[in-house]
């Protein structure tokens, strides 16, 4: 089943609402519309202060095809995105860039049908972080309305254990590097870890699963010869496997 969220965003804080969505035309209404003419403390902390809106859905979703309409407002287009940045996270704290995207200026009238925005291809986010990096010429920055189509029901953190059924390492043991063969029945980041024996981390990366079989190269050359623990982590579930690492 695809759903359509349709947001209008009227305060600078983390903040979804439904509301109506045009199909074809926006009203000029700065009420209507998200503005932000301070930069504040981004929530991704590795980014600087910007302007910028992150989305909590409530629960994770699968998102797709998005649609803008900048801000459209008389004598304040200006202020609209030129370019932004788009972010996705399933946590809130951890943050995968989708990358960049543009948009038109608002022509400031009552006939503007909004643009396509970026397609998210079923990547799955309770979070979505957009921030701006450039405007129109405007010192504030701002958008009037966006809606992006999602695929399926909400992805509870139930229904990610279960893509964690099936993963392995092959070649197991290792000798320099093995590859860690996960099947995933969704799109969505993750945290794998390599742990020794006493549990402490040794290696620590965020990655991205696809839907269907993924494979990620782990070098083991570094470490010394012995058991370890692959750990991969989705939300709150995580699945461990047995390694062992060899040396010549």
């Amino acid at each position: 089943m695809k759903k359509i969220l349709c947001t209008i965003t009227s305060l600078c804080i983390a903040l979804i609402s439904y509301s109506q969505c045009y199909p074809d035309r926006h009203n000029t209404s700065l009420e209507e519309s998200w503005v932000s003419c301070e930069l504040t403390a981004n929530p991704n902390p590795n980014k600087p202060a910007s302007h910028w809106i992150m989305y909590d859905l409530g629960e994770t979703y699968e998102l797709g095809q998005s649609h803008f309409w900048n801000l459209n407002v008389n004598d304040r287009t200006a202020d609209g995105i030129s370019r932004a940045l788009a972010e996705y996270s399933t946590d809130g704290t951890n943050w995968i860039e989708w990358g960049i995207f543009e948009l038109n200026e608002a022509p400031s009238s009552g006939f503007y049908e909004g643009e396509s925005g970026p397609d998210f291809s079923g990547i799955a986010a309770q979070y979505l972080l957009i921030t701006v990096l450039e405007t129109h010429g405007g010192t504030c920055a701002g958008f009037s309305e966006m809606k992006i189509e999602t695929t399926g029901l909400s992805v509870a953190n139930e229904q990610l254990a279960e893509i964690l059924n099936d993963m392995k390492a092959v070649p197991n043991p290792a000798l320099d590097f093995t590859n860690i063969e996960i099947e995933s029945t969704i799109a969505t980041q993750a945290t794998l870890q390599l742990l020794d024996m006493n549990g402490k981390i040794v290696k620590q990366n965020q990655i991205i699963l696809n839907t269907g079989k993924n494979i990620q190269r782990l070098e083991v050359n570094p470490y010394a010869a012995g058991q370890y623990i692959v750990n991969l982590i989705i939300g709150d579930k995580s699945k461990f496997i047995n390694l062992s690492v060899v040396k010549q």
